[in-house]
Parts: C-alpha cells; sequence; structure tokens
C-alpha cells in the first residue's frame, strides 16, 4: 500500500527486500528477566495506529504545512521512511532540510520550552489532536534498520519527554529532555552519532558523542538497542554496547523514527552529496519494546471492583487474573463504567484491558482519581478504531482509583471485558525516611533514600555482611520493597529483613544464592515492621557495597 500518494519504490526501480533477512533477531541484554512488551513486525500494508502516528510533530506546523507529512510505506514486511525525490517536501518556513518521519504520540501545542524556542527553526505551534498515544517509560528497546543515504541526510531514533508537566500559563516545562539513540550522517558510509540535550531537564546533560564503529556501513542490516533505566542509558549496535549514560529522563517520553534530507552545504550533515540516488530510504524490519517483571506486577489483581451494573457475569471478574471470566454490564446502554479500589495510593505507569476477542472495535476512555470523586483521563481511547483484543495503555499518574468507561459499544453488544490491569508500584514510603548503616564513606546511607538514582550508599570498607537499614518512623503493613544497584554488570548477594523493635529480626526476602545481575531488583512479601535492613553477605570480586536506592512498599 501506498500510504503518502507518492511515487512507490518499485515504480521507481529500487528492490526492496522482504524484512526479517540477512542477521537473526537479536536478544535484549544479558538479562533473562526481560519480557516482550510490545512488538511491531510492520506486516499488512498499513501503520499499526497503536503504536505510531503518521506525521511528525503536526503540532509544530501548522496543518497546511507538508513539513508535518512522512512519505512511507509498509511492504514486504517491513517500513519504509523515505525521500522520494530531489525536493520532495520543500516548505518555505523550513527550507534548510526536509524530514520524513513518524511519531508515537503527539500531543497537542507540544512545545520545546524555553531553552529551544520555535524561532530557532521558524516553527510556528499549531492545534493538533492528540493522537498514537504510545508514550513509553523506561525499558529495552530495539530495531533492525538499514537505509539508503548520502551527503546531507541523516536518519534517527529518538525520544523526548511528553511533556505532561506542561504549564499552559507560564509555557515551561522540565519534561523536554532529548535522547539521540542514533543520528547517523549519510557521509563516508555512515557517521554515527550518539548525542543527549537537556533543555529544560535539571536532571539531564548535554553530550554528543561519535561513535562510528569499524567498518561500520548504514546501509547494512544491523540491530540497534536502547536500554533506558532510572538514572542510566546504554545503547548497542548489534548486541554490543557502544555508549553508556549515567542519567536518563525520568518521565513517559515520545518514540520518534525519522529521515532528514538538506541541499544546503552549509549544514551540520553536509555537504549534499547529488550523486545519492533516490528514492533515499530508511528501512525498518521490526519494533521491539521489553520490560522488566516489576513493570509488569498487577497491582489490580484481585483488589476490589465495582461498576454501574453487572449482570451474573460481576465486576470481580474482571479483576480475577482469569481471562477466561468476565465482567458486563447489566444492560446495553453507553457510558457503563467498571472501576477498581488499588486501596493505596500507587505510581501508576500504565494499564491494559483485554476484551473478549478481537472481532469489534471498543470506544474508551481511563481515568484516575485519588479521592474516588474528582476523575482525570490518562488515556482517550473514545476514538479507538482498533479491534485488538488486549491493548495497552501507557500514562504515569499517582492515583488509588481506576476507571474504565465505555463510551461507545459494538452495535447490539453490551459492554463486557475479561481483564483490567493496572501496573506501576506504590508508592515508596521509605523516601528521606532516617537511615543508618554499619559502615559508610563519604557517600553516606541517607542517599539510599533520597529518591535520587545518580546518588548511593557505601560501605566504608569491601568486608561481607555490610548492612544498611531506615526508620520508617512507625510501623507499616509491608507490601514489599526494591533495590536499585549501580548498574547490572555485578552479582550481588543479599538478605532484607523486617523488625517492629530494632532488635528482633525476621528475613522477609533471601537473595543469598542470588543469581540474578538485574539493576533493580524487586521484593513482594507481607509484613509488618517499622524498620528494614538490607544485609550484603557477598560482594563481586573487589567491589565495596553499594546501592543507589532503597524502596518500600506498604501502607
Amino acid at each position: 500500500m501506498l500510504v503518502s500518494c507518492l511515487l512507490s519504490f518499485a515504480a521507481l526501480g529500487l528492490t526492496i527486500f522482504a524484512g526479517h533477512i540477512d542477521t537473526a533477531d537479536a536478544a535484549p541484554p544479558v538479562n533473562t528477566e526481560w519480557q516482550l512488551h510490545v512488538e511491531d513486525n510492520f506486516e499488512g500494508s498499513s501503520i499499526n495506529l497503536n503504536y505510531w502516528y503518521p506525521k511528525y510533530f503536526p503540532s509544530w506546523h501548522p496543518s497546511t504545512h507538508n513539513f508535518s507529512n512522512p512519505s512511507y510505506e509498509v511492504s514486504d514486511g517491513t517500513l519504509k521512511l523515505r525521500i522520494p525525490f530531489k525536493g520532495w517536501g520543500k516548505d518555505a518556513t523550513d527550507n534548510n532540510y526536509v524530514v520524513s518521519g513518524i511519531v508515537s504520540a503527539n500531543q497537542d501545542w507540544l512545545p520545546w520550552g524555553t531553552e529551544r524556542g520555535f524561532t530557532t527553526k521558524n516553527m510556528t505551534p499549531d492545534h493538533s489532536e492528540k493522537a498514537g498515544s504510545y508514550a513509553p517509560l523506561y525499558g529495552y528497546y530495539e530495531i533492525r534498520a538499514r537505509a539508503n543515504i548520502g551527503g546531507g541526510d541523516h536518519i534517527a531514533w529518538w525520544i523526548t519527554g511528553m511533556q505532561d508537566d506542561f504549564n499552559v500559563n507560564t509555557k515551561k516545562t522540565n519534561q523536554n529532555g532529548e535522547v539521540d539513540i542514533f543520528e547517523i550522517l549519510g557521509r563516508n558510509g555512515g557517521e554515527y552519532q550518539i548525542n543527549t540535550h537537556k533543555w529544560d531537564d535539571p536532571g539531564m546533560q548535554r553530550m554528543s558523542s561519535n561513535v562510528t564503529p569499524a567498518g561500520f556501513n548504514v546501509a547494512d542490516w544491523h540491530v540497534y538497542g536502547f536500554e533506558w533505566l532510572p538514572g542510566s542509558m546504554k545503547m548497542y549496535l548489534d548486541g554490543a554496547v557502544i555508549k553508556q549514560f549515567n542519567f536518563s529522563p525520568s518521565y513517559r517520553s515520545v518514540m520518534l523514527l525519522s529521515m532528514y534530507e538538506s541541499e544546503d552545504n552549509s549544514y551540520w550533515t553536509g555537504p549534499y552529496d547529488p550523486s545519492t540516488a533516490y528514492p533515499k530510504y530508511f528501512e525498518i524490519d521490526y519494533y521491539k519494546h521489553y520490560k522488566l517483571p516489576a513493570d509488569y506486577i498487577n497491582i489490580a489483581l484481585n483488589k476490589t471492583a465495582s461498576a454501574i451494573s453487572q449482570n451474573t457475569h460481576t465486576a470481580a471478574m474482571a479483576a480475577d487474573g482469569n481471562t477466561g471470566t468476565w465482567w458486563s454490564a447489566g444492560n446495553g446502554n453507553a457510558n457503563n463504567w467498571w472501576k477498581v479500589d488499588l486501596g493505596q495510593d500507587h505510581d501508576l505507569t500504565g494499564s491494559e484491558i483485554v476484551f473478549m476477542n478481537d472481532t469489534y472495535v471498543w470506544k474508551y476512555k481511563v481515568e484516575i482519581s485519588q479521592d474516588n470523586t474528582n476523575w482525570t483521563t490518562v488515556w482517550d481511547s473514545t476514538a479507538n478504531t482498533s479491534t485488538a483484543q488486549t491493548q495497552t495503555h501507557s500514562y504515569k499518574a499517582t492515583a488509588r482509583y481506576v476507571r474504565v468507561m465505555v463510551t461507545q459499544t459494538p452495535a447490539s453488544l453490551w459492554t463486557a471485558f475479561s481483564e483490567f490491569r493496572v501496573f506501576g508500584t506504590p508508592v515508596n514510603i521509605a523516601v528521606n525516611k532516617s537511615a543508618t548503616a554499619i559502615s559508610q564513606n563519604a557517600n553516606t546511607s541517607d542517599r539510599a533514600v533520597d529518591g535520587k538514582a545518580g546518588t548511593w550508599w557505601s560501605a566504608g570498607n569491601g568486608n561481607p555482611n555490610n548492612w544498611w537499614k531506615v526508620d520508617l518512623g512507625r510501623s507499616y503493613n509491608l507490601t514489599g520493597s526494591q533495590i536499585q544497584f549501580l548498574d547490572n554488570d555485578r552479582l550481588w548477594k543479599y538478605k532484607i529483613e523486617v523488625s517492629a523493635d530494632d532488635v528482633n529480626w525476621t528475613t522477609v526476602a533471601d537473595k543469598t544464592a542470588n543469581t540474578s545481575q538485574t539493576q533493580v531488583q524487586t521484593h513482594n512479601y507481607s509484613a509488618t515492621g517499622r524498620y528494614l535492613k538490607v544485609t550484603v553477605t557477598e560482594t563481586p570480586l573487589g567491589a565495596w557495597t553499594a546501592f543507589s536506592e532503597f524502596r518500600v512498599f506498604g501502607n
């Protein structure tokens, strides 16, 4: 299918091979706990609107501008972004380069912020519908791609914040950091750059690196990977780490795939090479997004559920973990709602709804509340066109209650779904509480509960059995904890104990035979206590005990 109504690759005499060839699909980094969350193999003849929006930040440009409209097609199992011919996409407001790209999300009036005004690129912000709102936070991401580009061209895979904190009155945001997973210039066979921009985000840094590997050619198929964790990032090429950072965006972000051309020899990707054949293209074989198991804890499981109406298929059946049961409304009306009480506030990262089959289109919205009275929409599928049985929602919010409102049902059907899952973590009750340790150096014990992944506690020696302890200030009903080490390259063995009186201790998580090198390790348990202690029983060779954060969950 020719999506952009321009000349197809075949018509222009370029042979495009089917996707999923030449090299084996790469696995995520050495971590057996990664779980596949999103996979798009670009099958069929149209783009998957659950994950992609076929525009390039249309809110930057009035709808009459060609600049935001990509040229692309989905065929033979790949997505092909392209510059089809010389002079394509020229627009008087953006005359030094053209772009053909897609975004995973679009937010109305999406601005750069105070550090990067629209005037620097002569862009005019414009109203544009919110769409394609797949805006992930953390995980491992991977694409397999190749490109036909030359001097004056470059391709990019990058993220930038959704700016959920944008203040419409002050026109300010702190959530607009940018990570260029790669920017590959067409000259010299492909100059490989990895860049980060802080813009208005105080937690980010401005860094630029040329990491072109020996023998690299952008025209060949390569597997590109991006590991994004709290406080750290790694970029991979064909399974090998080629760049690391000790900071990262801490908010959900837009994912972009794009290619650019400039005929201006003074532009940073120049000089323009007129000998490079058209159409120029950026071909993507697949896109994958992995998460860690901690991201998959369904915190709605077996929690109290209610609904505006029901029949024998009660509200509880949509939170029982069984896709063979379901909630059904008691009538065929529109705007039937179903709701779950999580028992306390949680830091939410998203949710997932499982319908009865993949035959019908359901239109709905997801709302959250802290008091069961005031509701905020965090996911709007009231204009949904997808028939997917399982539909995933990515957002960041703090709430106790989550509600699904089905605004339109397929003809003659009553509202029903088999499961509604909610993902996230409880509020960290250890943050900024009093912490002590058997020993420490300049990296003191309080740094493991300051809420910052970039700081850490370190023992004052390299001995085994160094311990660290937090006083929650009063007794809590504990549901679990989470420890974040400084990296995911070393193996730590440890145990976690709970006490009501700081004298008598009970082990609630025994990792003394641990085999996981995961940077963030999660522990689920049920206990009552005021004090928690981490004892590291065995350290990696030559390492002193250290970790950056210890989080505690409970009520």
